[in-house]
């Protein structure tokens, strides 16, 4: 063995000499879908940090505003920072509604700062757009355009149409589904039902769906007239 390797050998390579720089790997971010919890969580892993690198390591939002963008520190994890697993939580209800970016920061890893992930954010139930109610007669149709313009209105869960059976255009009798339901997701959709039965007069029309963030809610969709 060269003189000058074993030297490096005894005495710990120094920077420079060929030794692995230290690392940030395996980056994740959870949840990884659109969401409205309050709370999201970040996990990577330090390799080859050897002795330790001084710290902090630091996650970091990107927030984007009318007046610019910037990174603001929403965890962090004091040095001196050694190799292995890493995970941290930190909470996201100041955060606007949207997509945001997600780094970790540290000083002296090389491939710092390194992408975590982006935190999708919606707290909104799906609209219902340009309603067109049938405003009267034996049989009805309310139709729509179901939209979600951020996460999407789950295509899993069944959207609802009801009809209130208080004859004053209000809210306070009992919802009763409509016969023909719509398709679930986004799009124009129809639903239709009879209005037989039902004391005369106008009678609200509501449909209720719910989001792939998991907010769920109801939308006027107008008046039918019995």
């Amino acid at each position: 063995v060269p003189a000058l390797a074993l030297c490096a050998a005894l005495l710990g390579a120094p920077p420079g000499s060929g030794a692995a720089a230290p690392t940030i790997s395996d980056p994740a971010l959870s949840p990884s879908g659109w969401t409205r919890v309050p709370q999201a969580a970040a996990t990577w892993t330090h390799s080859d940090f050897g002795a330790g690198l001084p710290g902090p390591a630091l996650v970091q939002v990107l927030e984007q505003g009318a007046s610019g963008d910037s990174w603001q520190t929403v965890a962090s994890i004091a040095g001196p920072l050694f190799d292995g697993a890493r995970a941290v939580e930190f909470g996201v209800t100041a955060l606007p509604e949207g997509q945001h970016p997600v780094r970790i920061l540290i000083d002296g890893a090389t491939n710092s700062p390194r992408d975590l992930g982006t935190i999708r954010i919606d707290r909104t139930p799906p609209l219902a757009l340009e309603p067109d109610l049938s405003p009267a007669g034996g049989d009805v149709a309310a139709a729509w355009t179901q939209a979600d313009p951020l996460s999407g209105t789950d295509p899993t869960a069944p959207i609802a149409v009801e009809v209130n059976t208080a004859p004053d255009g209000g809210a306070t009798g009992g919802w009763i589904p409509f016969r023909d339901q719509p398709a679930a997701g986004d799009g124009r959709r129809v639903a239709r039902t009879s209005l037989a039965g039902l004391p005369d007069g106008p009678h609200l029309v509501r449909v209720r769906s719910r989001d792939l963030a998991g907010n769920a809610g109801a939308r006027i969709l107008g008046t039918v007239l019995a």
